[in-house]
């Protein structure tokens, strides 16, 4: 069985906010939204603080420091 999926990649740096594709609105099933971050330059504790609307994911970091990471992003097409 094969499942549709769709990923969206990219970095952030000196922001805490990651804009979801318009196109994902009302074609992905919420649930299924999985991030995965990776610290550029230096440890960092990054964590997913929210995802708001399948608009937008809120990603903080636990030291409070400026955040500079890679992301991928992955969701299943409803």
């Amino acid at each position: 069985m094969t499942e549709n999926h769709v990923t969206y990649r990219g970095s952030m740096k000196d922001t805490n906010i990651i804009q979801l594709p318009i196109e994902w609105k009302g074609k992905v099933n919420l649930e299924t939204i999985s991030v995965s971050l990776t610290p550029i330059a230096s440890y960092q504790e990054l964590y997913v603080e929210k995802i708001e609307w399948a608009e937008r994911v809120v990603v903080k970091s636990a030291s409070a420091s400026l955040i500079n990471c890679y992301y991928t992003i992955n969701a299943t097409l409803i």
